[in-house]
């Protein structure tokens, strides 16, 4: 299979109630290969189209019930 790639972004700020974050993405050797020879900018819109925003820093009041659980596998050889 190969190696995989964790990608993390983080970012100044969040609107609303939410003060920071960041982006994260996992990527495959074929595609962290593509994501180096970017420049600066398409790396960062790379990021942003394919990542998912994680936030760092806010204030949780309550929270619903839980309906789904997902579990992610990933081997490498």
């Amino acid at each position: 299979m190969g190696k995989e790639y964790r990608i993390e972004a983080k970012v100044d700020y969040v609107t609303g109630y939410l003060r920071t974050g960041h982006f994260e993405l996992f990527l495959n050797e074929e595609s962290y290969s593509e994501f180096k020879g970017l420049s600066e900018n398409e790396q960062h819109q790379w990021i942003k189209e394919g990542g998912n925003l994680e936030l760092d820093d806010y204030e949780l009041n309550d929270t619903g019930d839980i309906t789904d659980i997902k579990i992610e596998v990933s081997e490498n050889d």
